[in-house]
């Protein structure tokens, strides 16, 4: 099985359970995030939720509305009519031109500052209800077109699809998009870079064919390296991620995320000297890779090696705490 058939969009139904909001941070985004509605063929809606990014702007995902007859926007009581939309159907992104001034415009983080284990939160309108704010951390930075398609725990649910990744000062990190069926940390935002680039494109630029789709939507074989490896993880073969991982790693071997995949997959396998060369080297490439630092930690104390566990322990307290907390009470495998 490929994630093509993990991963849906995010519209319609609401599940997610949510934990009660940092008041201050609530109070910093909750002017920028609205509910979009797109009126579909034989009078279908499509509930997402959407960024307001200029002063008459709004961003969303296009699996919401690219194939709307008709957008409103609806925020504070107030519905704007969208008179005009750019689409990127292939980064999943539209901007959307409401019929006159909405909402505040959303500061945007730094990309520079992201990193694995960095504390963020993620916001949207599931079901097209009240909006919801969820807490997390990011798991994973995966390339793409120069770019980093961002992997967080930060659970979102049915329409929030065009929702906001958020730092915890409010600031935007990404556009919460997609995620997997199979549970865990498997909740993807794409990112700024892109949002920018459409922002200041024309009209024309991004509108492709009929038969243009989302990079996570297309056939297994064509997504990007990450989707594909993370197919593997999510259905736990471990082996079959650890073949497809050593190819990444000869394909793009200054990327640290197929280190990683490669270094996961050896820890399940329990080979844990050869897990432990890999994780250094995604280390190399990134030393502030949370996850690499957590697979190395469990890697150590499997292997026996107390002095070495001790030093990358201590190293992940101080990017991921709540992940050292937890690998501290965990049994050696």
């Amino acid at each position: 099985m490929s994630l093509k058939w993990l991963l849906f969009p995010l519209l319609f139904v609401s599940v997610a359970q949510a934990a009660e909001p940092d008041r201050a941070l609530y109070q910093k985004i909750w002017s920028s995030i609205v509910r979009v509605y797109a009126v579909l063929d034989q009078g279908q809606i499509a509930s997402g939720s959407g960024i307001v990014v200029g002063p008459d702007k709004i961003i969303s995902n296009c699996h919401v509305t690219r194939d709307a007859k008709a957008i409103d926007v609806i925020a504070w009581n107030s519905k704007w009519k969208v008179k005009e939309q750019v689409k990127d159907i292939e980064h999943d992104l539209c901007l959307l031109t409401v019929n006159r001034e909405i909402g505040k415009p959303v500061q945007f983080g730094d990309a520079s500052s992201i990193n694995v284990g960095k504390e963020v939160v993620a916001a949207g309108y599931p079901g097209g209800g009240r909006l919801e704010v969820t807490d997390g951390q990011v798991r994973g930075l995966h390339n793409i077109e120069g770019a980093r398609v961002i992997q967080t725990s930060a659970p979102f649910d049915s329409g929030e699809s065009g929702g906001g990744l958020f730092d915890r000062d409010g600031k935007l990190l990404g556009i919460i998009t997609f995620k997997s069926q199979a549970g865990g940390s498997f909740f993807f935002a794409v990112p700024l870079a892109w949002v920018k680039k459409i922002m200041e494109a024309r009209a024309m630029e991004f509108e492709g064919t009929a038969k243009t789709v989302a990079f996570w939507e297309r056939l297994p074989d064509q997504q990007p390296p990450f989707m594909r490896a993370l197919a593997r993880e999510a259905m736990a073969d471990w082996n079959g991620l650890f073949i497809y991982a050593d190819q990444w790693t000869k394909d793009d071997p200054e990327n640290p995320e197929p280190w990683v995949a490669l270094g996961k997959s050896l820890v399940q396998l329990k080979r844990h000297n050869e897990a432990i060369a890999a994780l250094k080297k995604a280390i190399e490439l990134d030393a502030t890779h949370g996850q690499a630092w957590l697979y190395l930690t469990r890697s150590y104390r499997s292997s026996g090696d107390k002095v070495a566990f001790t030093g990358a322990l201590e190293k992940l307290s101080g990017l991921d705490a709540i992940a050292a907390k937890a690998i501290a009470d965990e049994p050696a495998r």
